[in-house]
């Protein structure tokens, strides 16, 4: 039989009909089925037998068609209707019953599938930053002073909309704003009103009879009007770390949260401990921690630790405190133990804390920018994630990733100093000094004692040539506190470097070290005495420069001292010295040091004349970091090899990445004294190349910086070079 005589058979003997009349009607069944069967309560499961079974009688309706047929007096056999000539059913009126099911089925799906759509639509609770004001004690008793507050928080900040802003941070601000070294609800207010903070959190702990009745309330910080309100009894003191999560849920469902289970926190979004006393500990020593008094700290994290070994978060806050004091080592045991007790804390600290972990410790900056973007993902409230997603863009040198969030971060909460004098410098590193000096100024004018708002704008100072309104700037931040006094004096020898005053700078450096070791600040001590050996050795007083480096030791173990400190020994012809700090950089895992590593290299091999190697190793540095000081030593390594239009595209780019310049080793303290050099070398360049008039530009903005009486040999140089291309085009 042919197929068309077999589908035609089909046809005649109704079977196509038959076929379409039921999947129309199983159609149909399902969709009515799908609506009835969750009013009922009746198991998915008999839904997916209905289905089965619908697809097991298709077949079998498909073979009855095929042998039977439907008349006016019956069902009878297909061999029967023949013998007997009897009249089949009405074909048009069976096709008209099959359309009539077919747009009934799909008239159902439709209406299910739209409102299921409509039902799955839900509006996301409005982002919520909180501030959690000094929970009132009543009880008398000293154990529940600063010991609930943390825990609540962890509780709110369950919600993905909920961020609960830092304590420590709004203590400080009270400080400022009425005197008050405690957050009372009236002070939360105060400083929710400066920081834009939408919710202030006031609640109380009192006696009931022999355990505790716990209450919250959330207030518009400007009406003072009531958002919403919870409160908890607790049975003894071991069932007030649960009362607490309690207020937590109850707060977090008025606000909108449709994410918790039966009104009640998961474990994970509670504190991990029973102890109180653990608790309390824990929050003393964060708040000992925020104020850099981690010897103090460590002590308290110790007595947490040992009230409950297992509590989680203890651990990572003791490593951080322990790797400042430069304790490596012991950080590296607490931050092991953290890690082994990470599954312990909610998902909300999970990312944070592994993010802290590769920025701080590893210095992995991708994995940090993973975590971190996982965390906002989950939590878009965090601005604490999003500040620190904006950190880890910056210190994997993507500026214009990092100025970009910092930019969203700064529109959210403009109020804000701590991030809009983030958007400023990141503005700064990217190049956009009008940004940044605008930014910078904003914080300023509400916070003149936010002392590194000054340095974005004594930079735009500096990037237009106005050196004087540089040091003024420079001069106001002094002003602020010692460790301002202590930036700003890096700012002025910035600047008497840039203008080539060597002696100016040296011995300004000489005069303020003092005061920093008084302060304890070392970093800050080690970083003017490797300063002051730049200055010495622009001079031209070598022997002076190396007795400063030796004076350094091997006290110098961050990268922004050690890069700049082997460059110095390079240029003083102490090769070996550099090369021994660029083998142990180079042992490292992090790409930083490695970059590094092979920059030292390539300026050792440039040093010594040996061009080929110096190009491949800068090209290594630039693989592992594209650092701006990398592709200003490849472009002088291009240029000594005779490569002018390589050179002069490296210089470009330099010029292109100023901003960079202005922070080079990543560090916030000024080194804008090494950009103009770039100049100078495009001068050479382009006059290489016979752009003459150019060339003649370049050298010209080089010489506006510096002083009339200058010891630099480059700037003699370029003056040279400079009267040479002068005569050479005067007619």
């Amino acid at each position: 039989m042919s197929k068309k005589g077999f589908i035609q058979q089909l046809n005649d003997r109704g079977v196509i009909r038959v076929a379409g009349l039921y999947i129309a009607l199983t159609w149909l069944t399902l969709q009515i089925a799908d609506v009835l069967f969750p009013a009922f309560d009746i198991p998915d499961s008999v839904l997916r037998y209905v289905v089965f079974a619908a697809a097991a009688g298709f077949p079998l309706v498909c073979l009855l068609s095929w042998f039977y047929e439907i008349t006016d007096t019956g069902i009878v056999s297909e061999e029967s209707l023949q013998e007997q000539n009897a009249p089949r059913v009405n074909k048009r009126g069976l096709t008209t019953t099959t359309i009539v099911l077919l747009v009934l089925a799909l008239g159902t799906s439709l209406y299910v599938n739209f409102r299921l759509a409509t039902d799955d639509v839900v509006t996301p609770p409005t982002l919520r930053n909180m501030l959690i004001a000094d929970i009132t004690n009543l009880t008398g008793d000293p154990l529940f002073d600063q010991s609930l507050e943390s825990a609540l928080a962890i509780g709110l900040e369950g919600a993905p909309f909920i961020t609960a802003y830092s304590r420590n941070l709004a203590r400080k601000i009270a400080i400022e704003l009425d005197g008050s070294n405690t957050l009372t609800e009236n002070a939360a207010r105060l400083v929710s009103v400066r920081e834009d903070i939408d919710l202030v959190l006031a609640g109380t702990i009192e006696p009931n009879g022999s355990g505790y009745t716990l209450t919250q309330r959330a207030v518009d910080p400007v009406s003072g009007d009531l958002v919403a309100s919870a409160s908890a009894d607790a049975d003894d003191k071991s069932g007030v770390l649960p009362a607490v999560g309690s207020l937590a849920a109850q707060v977090r469902e008025a606000l909108g949260d449709a994410t918790l289970e039966d009104g009640n926190l998961a474990a994970s979004e509670t504190m991990t401990t029973t102890s109180l006393a653990a608790v309390q500990y824990y929050t003393q020593a964060q708040n000992l921690a925020f104020e850099e008094r981690n010897e103090q700290a460590v002590e308290l994290f110790a007595k947490a630790a040992e009230e409950d070994p297992e509590f989680g978060r203890v651990y990572s806050g003791w490593a951080l405190s322990e790797l400042k004091l430069g304790r490596r080592e012991r950080s590296m045991e607490l931050w092991e133990k953290a890690l082994a007790l990470i599954s312990t804390t909610s998902e909300r600290e999970r990312f944070r804390t592994l993010g802290l972990y590769y920025a701080v410790v590893t210095r992995n900056q991708l994995r940090a920018i993973e975590s971190y973007e996982q965390l906002v993902e989950k939590y878009p409230a965090d601005t604490i994630g999003w500040n620190n997603l904006a950190v880890a863009y910056f210190f994997s040198r993507q500026f214009n990733k990092a100025l970009e969030v910092g930019e969203e971060l700064a529109q959210r909460l403009p109020d804000n100093p701590a991030f809009r004098t983030n958007y400023s410098l990141f503005a700064m590193y990217a190049g956009e000094f009008e940004v940044s000096r605008r930014e910078a100024e904003a914080v300023l004018a509400s916070n003149p004692n936010y002392f590194l708002a000054y340095l974005p704008v004594a930079m735009a100072a500096s990037h237009a040539g106005d050196l004087d309104t540089a040091a003024d700037n420079y001069a106001e931040m002094a002003k602020q506190n010692d460790r301002a006094a202590s930036l700003a004096n890096d700012g002025l020898a910035d600047l008497a470097l840039l203008r080539g005053d060597y002696a100016a700078a040296a011995e300004l450096l000489n005069n303020v070290l003092p005061a920093d070791e008084q302060a304890g600040n070392m970093q800050g001590a080690l970083h003017k005495r490797l300063l002051r050996a730049r200055a010495l050795a622009g001079a031209q007083q070598h022997d002076a420069a190396r007795a400063e480096l030796a004076a350094l030791g091997d006290a110098t173990a961050t990268l922004s001292l050690l890069l700049p400190q082997a460059l110095l020994h390079v240029d003083l012809g102490e090769n070996q010295r550099a090369e021994q700090i660029a083998a142990d950089l180079a042992e490292r895992l992090q790409a930083e040091d490695r970059a590094a590593a092979a920059l030292m290299r390539g300026a050792i091999a440039l040093a010594e004349q040996r061009l080929v190697d110096a190009v491949d190793a800068l090209n290594t540095s630039i693989t592992h970091a594209d650092s701006w000081l990398a592709r200003f030593y490849l472009g002088q390594a291009y240029s000594a090899a005779g490569y002018d239009a390589e050179a002069l595209g490296e210089f470009e780019r330099c010029l292109d990445r100023i901003g960079e310049t202005t922070a080079l080793f990543l560090d916030d303290v000024p080194s804008f004294n090494y950009s103009p050099a770039v100049h100078y070398w495009l001068g050479r360049s382009r006059q290489a190349l016979g752009n003459i008039a150019e060339a003649r530009n370049d050298y010209t903005y080089y010489l506006s910086l510096r002083v009339p009486e200058d010891q630099s040999p480059w700037t003699e140089d370029a003056r040279q070079r400079l009267l040479t291309t002068a005569a050479a085009t005067t007619p």
